[in-house]
């Protein structure tokens, strides 16, 4: 099998409980770059918040974040894709989830987010 794009996640996954990569995991990701494979992070993050031991790996260009709402490109600062909601539809989505015990936040803009206080206030 010929393996061309490794996606991870971060959190518990691509980083250890210290929120680091291991020099192992590294390794093992710098051999894959080098035989062409693309090694993509995946996170619910903006593209800002990706600790930079992960985006200063030379091999790492493109993030997927904000749980896939948008795809970066790290090496040209700019959005690749972005998966955008009419206002509309996102008021009749936080409508509705609103009575539910959950935290909601909506993506704005390249790098912004917003959460009303009720929610933030609640997020443990």
């Amino acid at each position: 099998m010929n393996i061309r794009m490794i996606l991870s996640d971060l959190d518990g996954t691509l980083l250890g409980r210290n929120r680091q990569i291991s020099s192992y995991t590294k390794q093992i990701l710098t051999m894959a770059a080098r035989r062409g494979v693309i090694i993509v992070p995946a996170t619910g993050r903006f593209y800002s918040a990706i600790p930079s031991s992960v985006c200063s790996l030379p091999f790492i260009r493109y993030a997927i974040v904000m749980n896939g709402a948008q795809v970066y490109d790290g090496v040209q600062q700019r959005s690749l894709y972005r998966a955008e909601l009419p206002v509309q539809e996102a008021d009749r989505i936080f409508a509705r989830l609103s009575a539910l015990p959950a935290t909601m936040d909506c993506f704005i803009g390249d790098d912004c987010g917003y959460m009303d206080a009720r929610h933030y206030n609640r997020i443990e």
